[in-house]
């Protein structure tokens, strides 16, 4: 009898033990599926808070240009642009990066290059912060391009390692991107 009750014991111990173990498993498996919903809610607000941005700066800018008489004054509505964005964004590292990276092309449209590399090297820290692996990669393959027109290929090259690199990085995989980069090399 003491045999078989102390059998039920441990029966009854080791399912309750297994069960213990299953649902261990279970809530693991629910917090790691709650820990990923909530990055990819993040990475979307993150997203939309961008393209807000790019709309904003497209239309503050476009505002701008029906006034500017002169490349100053284009190079002074620019430059208004980007402290209206550093003072709106200053709590979004990701998003000011965004716009400083937009705001640097533009600049170096207009022939600015010292402007241009130094919103750009602003940007760079803010995009790293903010896990902006496309972006970054963006800026890198835009350098390799800079970098191979003056003929420096060595440095272009390693640029579009970098660039590539970061969009490991990237979830989801900017695809894109990666492939209008490496048609540099």
């Amino acid at each position: 009898t003491v045999a078989a009750l102390l059998a039920t014991v441990l029966a009854g111990a080791g399912a309750a033990t297994w069960q213990a173990y299953e649902a261990g498993l279970q809530r693991d498996a629910a917090l790691q599926a709650q820990e990923r919903a909530e990055r990819e809610r993040s990475a979307a607000r993150r997203a939309e808070r961008t393209a807000t941005a790019d709309m904003e700066l497209s239309t503050v800018l476009m505002t701008e240009l029906a006034y500017a008489r002169s490349n100053d004054e284009l190079a002074a509505a620019l430059e208004r642009a980007r402290q209206i964005f550093d003072a709106q964004y200053r709590n979004e590292p990701a998003v000011r990066g965004h716009v400083l990276l937009r705001i640097g092309y533009l600049f170096n449209g207009r022939g600015d290059k010292t402007r241009s590399q130094s919103l750009w090297a602003e940007a760079e820290p803010l995009l790293r912060e903010g896990s902006q692996w496309p972006a970054l990669a963006e800026l890198q393959c835009f350098r390799a391009v800079q970098l191979a027109r003056g003929g420096d290929l060595d440095a272009a090259r390693s640029k579009i390692a970098e660039a590539v690199q970061l969009l490991t990085r990237a979830d989801p995989p900017a695809a894109e991107t990666q492939r209008d980069c490496q048609t540099q090399e």
